[in-house]
């Protein structure tokens, strides 16, 4: 499958060179935006595989903030490119975990190495997260215990500021995580549907618009974000 591309970039001339060099390598760019406001109104509507973010946008709000939203929000990986190279500037991007950071000039070649990295390294964790089956917690009175529970008994996952909790029909266990960072060590079976649920979709009895009915009769709220994406993902 094709992968599409967002760039946000407000170097009209550079943001195409690297447009052109993505499509001749058989990506699809499918925006090219310069602040985050169009950023933010972009995502709302699309699902890029990849996001290509410079630091510096033209608006008060930066590239910082749209790796923020995607960090905090989505499922969606990015990389920076930014003419900063100060310890400053990569100190306050790196915590949302970028695939990479490149310092400007750099050419659009680059761009593109970088990218199939990054595909690259994700198929690999995909796989080898589809392959594991259990999932251990510790033991929320006892830390010396542990708990082996199988993935295909969680139901539904819920975040609560750093702490995430995994429900099965009868328990719950819990962790000190971000969603983001959950999802990204669960089979492709998961997937999000509010900034505070992810979903087993093989729990899925029925879904409405506004909202998905477990086989246990649990009801979880779809935002507005993700509801587009859930309707389609289930053929809705």
């Amino acid at each position: 499958m094709t992968k599409k591309i967002l760039i946000v970039e407000d170097a009209f001339i550079f943001a195409e060179d690297v447009k052109v060099s993505l499509e001749e390598e058989g990506y699809y760019v499918i925006g090219v935006v310069s602040t985050y406001q169009k950023f933010f109104n972009f995502i709302q509507v699309n699902q890029p595989d990849f996001v290509i973010l410079d630091i510096n946008l033209k608006g008060e709000e930066s590239g910082i903030s749209a790796a923020k939203y995607l960090y905090e929000e989505t499922n969606i990986p990015f990389l920076f490119i930014t003419g900063q190279g100060d310890s400053a500037t990569f100190r306050e991007a790196k915590q949302y975990f970028p695939v990479n950071y490149l310092v400007k000039p750099c050419e659009p070649s680059e761009i593109v190495l970088a990218l199939e990295l990054a595909f690259h390294n994700e198929d690999k964790l995909e796989k080898k997260v589809s392959n594991s089956s259990k999932k251990t917690f510790k033991d929320l009175t006892n830390p010396n215990k542990t708990h082996l529970v199988d993935l295909k008994d969680i139901y539904y996952l819920e975040s609560r500021k750093r702490y995430i909790t995994y429900y099965t029909s009868e328990e719950y266990f819990m962790e000190t995580s971000s969603l983001q960072e959950a999802l990204e060590l669960l089979p492709p079976t998961f997937i999000r549907i509010h900034r505070n649920y992810v979903v087993n979709i093989n729990r899925v009895s029925s879904i409405e618009s506004c909202r998905i009915i477990l086989d246990d009769d649990r009801e979880l709220e779809v935002s507005r974000m993700y509801r587009k994406v859930v309707l389609e993902f289930f053929g809705e």
